[in-house]
């Protein structure tokens, strides 16, 4: 027995009806648009074949042409490889006149082999005999060498003591002039006095005929022995400087004179410290002392400054 239908059904039931056409209707809608565009791919794919098709027979003429080069050039590949035939024969005749020569120059090889070892055995000898001549000239120049050595140093020393005497001579040349003068006023002084002093002393009437004897101070070079300047009663003491100052540099025999002499208290062997300004630029050893004056020695400069005459010279005693 059907089931009555029910009255709210009635409406779905006309709802699926209307439904079923549109549905239909979509889906011819979605077949024919996908048709169209298959035939739509399929006529670029055609476009593309005939595209390539059109590069490939563009390729298949190049490739013709090339290959009608290749055979062009073949072919005087081969006229090329024709005459390097031809030269190959001249050459194997010419490599057979070499070998000739080669067998000759072998021959030439070992007779020049056996003159170089004779030639090497005497290069050996004389290189020994070149090694003991240098040995030999070495020591020779190492001999010259120290007798230039010795012979400057000599003329340095000889320099040096012909300055030195220089300085004697004209010290004592002015004592000489100093004794003189003081003898001319001692005889001056007393002609009065010599009959008296005669009648009183009748033995010594030689003596008084003889001019009087004067003491001249000693010169002293390089004394610098310790009893010299204990044995000096004028020596200052060490507690006090001397003071002096340069009146003449020698460079070439590298000494100094300074205006202080013995008078003064300088000995022979004193150290001076040479002053510009508040700078010590040198040290100085006495070597040559006179009354007023002395040479002394530069043993030491402390800096590159040159001494100059006008700088200062100073003994503290050290």
């Amino acid at each position: 027995m059907p089931t009555p239908e029910l009255p709210h059904q009635r409406p779905h039931r006309r709802l699926r009806g209307s439904i079923a056409p549109v549905l239909l209707g979509l889906l011819l809608l979605v077949l024919v648009g996908l048709i169209g565009f298959g035939v739509f791919l399929g006529k670029q794919r055609m476009d593309q074949l005939q595209v390539q098709l059109g590069q490939s027979e563009q390729h298949v003429q190049e490739l013709e042409s090339r290959n009608q080069e290749l055979t062009a050039q073949l072919g005087k590949i081969q006229d090329d490889r024709k005459t390097l035939d031809d030269q190959l024969g001249a050459l194997q005749g010419q490599l057979s006149s070499a070998m000739a020569e080669v067998d000759e120059t072998r021959n030439s090889l070992k007779q020049l082999q056996h003159r170089y070892e004779e030639l090497d055995q005497q290069r050996g000898e004389l290189q020994s005999q070149v090694a003991t001549l240098t040995t030999q000239r070495d020591s020779a120049q190492e001999r010259s060498q120290q007798l230039d050595q010795q012979r400057e140093e000599l003329e340095r020393s000889s320099s040096r003591l012909h300055e030195r005497l220089g300085l004697l001579e004209r010290d004592y040349r002015q004592a000489m002039k100093q004794v003189e003068e003081l003898t001319a006023a001692q005889a001056d002084a007393k002609p009065s006095d010599a009959p008296a002093a005669a009648a009183a002393h009748p033995d010594t009437s030689d003596e008084a005929d003889q001019p009087p004897e004067v003491v001249l101070p000693p010169v002293t070079v390089n004394d610098q022995s310790p009893d010299s300047s204990k044995s000096s009663t004028t020596s200052p003491s060490r507690s006090t400087a001397l003071h002096g100052r340069v009146l003449e540099v020698n460079d070439p025999q590298g000494f100094i004179v300074l205006d202080k002499g013995s008078e003064h208290g300088v000995r022979s062997g004193m150290v001076f410290d040479i002053i510009r300004g508040t700078t010590t630029i040198a040290r100085a050893t006495a070597v040559s002392v006179r009354p007023r004056i002395s040479a002394l020695d530069v043993v030491r400069t402390k800096s590159t400054v040159p001494v100059l005459a006008g700088d200062m010279a100073v003994h503290t005693g050290s």
